[in-house]
């Protein structure tokens, strides 16, 4: 299944199978809770964004821009970025992922994590990161990404982490010559606000 696919079929099934509930702030939203999401061909990253994009009046970044924001921790603010490129001082990405991974292909110690207690474990937080982490798996000369996201947006926010997420992977492959294998999102909590109900028949 690809991007594309993977998108509508979870935004399906959160339509029909999610639980009603009511956010701090008054939203009514559909939930199902510990939701995978595979995507086994990532050839179509763009196409999630590029739909909502043509067909809503969202406003996304550029797709350039998501992309070099989470290689380069510049222009867009993001906890994700800056916390994989830059955690109390350690690159996570050049400095461990990739040296790790070219050293040892067999490793399953490729983990890059994103929550940090110090700033992330307040009660009153309003800005708890959501991506959490990444695992990667190189299998038959492919690389196999893993990501637990704890909330997850799955018709406004989906299609930006997955560019984002496709990059990351893509900038692994090419510096260990591998080929894209599957990406796998495991979130938390994957809703829908029903306010967004009628806009999401738009994108299937």
């Amino acid at each position: 299944m690809n991007c594309q696919e993977s998108w509508i079929k979870i935004l399906e099934k959160i339509e029909t199978k999610g639980d009603n509930f009511i956010d701090s702030s008054g939203k009514e939203y559909l939930e199902l809770l510990n939701q995978k999401i595979s995507i086994s061909d990532v050839s179509d990253y763009k196409k999630p964004i590029e739909t909502m994009m043509r067909k809503m009046d969202f406003i996304y970044p550029m797709i350039d821009q998501l992309e070099n924001v989470v290689l380069t921790n510049k222009g867009l603010k993001t906890n994700f970025a800056s916390r994989m490129l830059d955690f109390n001082g350690k690159d996570q990405l050049s400095d461990y992922i990739i040296p790790l991974l070219k050293k040892d292909r067999e490793s399953r110690r490729a983990v890059m994590v994103t929550y940090d207690p110090e700033k992330d474990s307040i009660v009153d937080s309003k800005t708890t990161i959501s991506l959490i982490n990444f695992f990667f798996r190189i299998k038959n000369n492919k690389l196999y990404t893993s990501v637990f996201i704890r909330s997850l947006d799955c018709f406004v926010g989906l299609p930006a982490n997955i560019v984002q997420i496709a990059t990351v992977q893509q900038k692994v492959c090419e510096e260990l010559k591998l080929l894209p294998g599957s990406i796998t999102l495991f979130a938390g909590s994957a809703h829908l606000y029903k306010d967004n109900l009628k806009l999401i028949n738009k994108v299937k």
